[in-house]
């Protein structure tokens, strides 16, 4: 399966996810408190972020599709679903006392820098990924070849 196939899926996989509400039980206050965390920490901004540098990727891929199909797409594909499919992950692993004192954390002065710095770190860490696993392939192409595994 293609990288950009498997992108595909991953997409249509998240998009699925933001469909299921969070879970019944779980106690208003700290969702309310969880959501304060994640709009302190950016993360629909990192989210929006992430998904327009993989739409480049499938643009790359897919050079004879339409701009207006990518247009499209990101119109459609909202990041508020994502975040809503993020609370009950950080309910089930975190207590209220911890969101609490990530909040302080979170509008402390290092807190807002790193939020602050955070789409740069995860641009340049995506770009870092890439080049190291290209770098891998090769190599693991090279090592099956030399082994005879593969022509």
């Amino acid at each position: 399966m293609t990288k950009a196939k498997l992108g595909v899926l991953g997409v249509v996989a998240v998009m699925g996810l933001a469909l299921a509400p969070a879970p019944a039980s779980a106690d208003a206050a700290k969702l309310k408190e969880i959501r304060k965390l994640l709009q302190l920490t950016g993360a629909a901004k990192l989210g929006r972020q992430i998904m327009e540098q993989m739409l480049a990727n499938f643009k790359q891929s897919f050079p004879k599709v339409p701009e207006k199909f990518w247009t499209d797409f990101l119109k459609k594909a909202k990041t508020e679903d994502l975040f809503e499919q993020i609370v009950p992950v950080y309910d089930k692993h975190l207590s209220l006392a911890d969101i609490k004192g990530l909040i302080t954390f979170y509008t402390s002065p290092v807190g807002k820098k790193f939020v602050a710095v955070q789409p740069q770190l995860v641009a340049e860490s995506m770009e870092v990924g890439r080049s190291w696993g290209q770098k891998l392939a090769t190599q693991v192409m090279g090592d099956l070849k030399k082994k005879g595994h593969i022509k």
